[in-house]
């Protein structure tokens, strides 16, 4: 009976022990896990989870628990959703959208918030990566999609998007890291890069906004417009503060540029009705004739313009020996300290102070070289003086230093003979 008792404990405990194994296969197989408020429920598909949240702005975090290949999701008015991707990757395969265009990857409607952070989103099929109406923030996210498809990586038309937390907006050959457009009765996007690496071009269309305050942009900004009834003739509005740019900045068509800070590493002009307005900033090369430079401070460093007083003290501040610097704009008796073998060209309608000295509108000054030849007759004099001494005590100085080396050697040869005695005597001591 005992036995028989054994086996059938040993029986449920091996039926114990597969049902942990399974339920730890089909917990794997639990993609994303839903919170709203202390409520947790995972689920196999991102789309079931975003199904199951309420459309009253309560606020819902879907966790990524490993990566995930599947559907896209549209996210409706009055959804809350943070998607914590939790370090891994969503590769969307099935793409969604309005009823004859199902060709994105997200589409975040018109009064829905959506924050999206912390991992990597990519589709092999989607056109539009991310179609976004609603107030978006994308945070510590990678994004890209396949070249010669998808035609952007985050399309704005409605809402704002925020690009922060070192976001990385990669976009595919053929197509633009992202936009900002007004049309179809919206009220049109309003994108803020805060901090981030933009690989490939951006564009403002058609009323469309844009405040570029940090990070860095490889590729070309652009204000433009195209034909849309009722909205090809307002203007797109680009506000560069802080930013740096690897690429041309340019405006066409009723396109608005205006750059207060950040450092532009390509050509800067317009071609359209509004010039660029230019506040402060460093250009690495000509500005072009559609720019209006507004600025007490400016100055030319070969190439380099510099614009703005924060970026022209850095500019003198870093001036050095060889340099020739052109004063486009500065106040009247301005003081600056200027550095030795630089060239300053006076251009800026104002007389200055360089180095106590008066520079006249018109003028220009090299700084001298410090005189070294003074000192260096100077040092000639007192070594010429030197000499002739050593000439009268030729004999006096070798001996010296010989009699203080002799005494060293004597001190230090008593102190071996005192420590070899000490030993020897210790030795015996202890043989005793």
């Amino acid at each position: 009976m005992k036995k028989q008792s054994k086996k059938i404990i040993s029986v449920f405990a091996i039926i114990a022990i597969i049902c942990s194994l399974f339920s730890n296969v089909f917990a794997a197989t639990d993609a994303v896990t839903l919170q709203i408020g202390d409520s947790k429920k995972n689920y196999d598909t991102v789309a079931e989870a975003v199904a199951a949240v309420p459309k009253d702005n309560t606020n819902a975090v879907i966790t990524f628990n490993d990566n995930f290949t599947g559907s896209g999701v549209k996210v409706n008015e009055n959804q809350n959703i943070t998607f914590d991707l939790n370090n891994f990757t969503w590769d969307i395969t099935d793409t969604v959208g309005s009823t004859g265009t199902e060709t994105n990857g997200l589409q975040l409607l018109k009064g829905s918030t959506v924050k999206i952070q912390n991992g990597a989103i990519t589709s092999q099929t989607a056109k539009l990566l991310i179609q976004n109406y609603c107030d978006l923030t994308i945070d510590n996210v990678k994004l890209s999609g396949t070249d010669n498809l998808t035609q952007y990586i985050v399309s704005n038309n409605n809402g704002s998007t925020t690009i922060t937390g070192g976001s990385e907006i990669t976009a595919a050959a053929g197509g633009m890291a992202f936009d900002s457009d007004k049309w179809g009765g919206y009220d049109g996007g309003n994108v803020i890069l805060e901090s981030g690496t933009i690989n490939g071009n951006i564009n403002a269309t058609n009323g469309g906004k844009m405040a570029l305050n940090g990070g860095t942009i490889n590729g070309e900004v652009l204000a433009s417009n195209y034909t849309s009834a009722g909205y090809d003739s307002q203007s797109p509005v680009i506000t560069i503060n802080g930013t740096d740019i690897n690429g041309n900045v340019s405006s066409t068509e009723e396109g608005k540029v205006i750059i207060q800070k950040g450092t532009i590493n390509g050509t800067v002009d317009s071609t359209g009705t509004n010039k660029i307005e230019i506040t402060g900033g460093t250009f690495l090369k000509e500005l072009g004739d559609n720019v209006n430079v507004n600025s007490e401070y400016s100055a030319k460093i070969g190439n380099k313009t510099v614009v703005g007083e924060e970026d022209f003290n850095e500019a003198i501040k870093n001036l050095k020996s060889g340099d020739e610097i052109e004063l486009l704009a500065i106040p009247e008796n301005t003081k600056l300290s200027i550095p030795e073998n630089v060239t300053v060209i006076n251009n800026s309608g104002n007389n200055v102070i360089i180095n106590e000295e008066d520079l006249n509108t018109g003028g220009n000054i090299t700084i001298p070289s410090t005189d070294k030849d003074d000192s260096s007759s100077e040092s000639t004099g007192s070594t010429s003086t030197d000499n002739n001494k050593n000439d009268n005590a030729e004999t006096v100085s070798p001996q010296t230093s010989d009699n203080s080396n002799m005494t060293l050697f004597v001190i230090t040869f008593m102190i071996s003979i005192i420590g070899i005695t000490t030993a020897i005597t210790l030795k015996k001591k202890q043989q005793h």
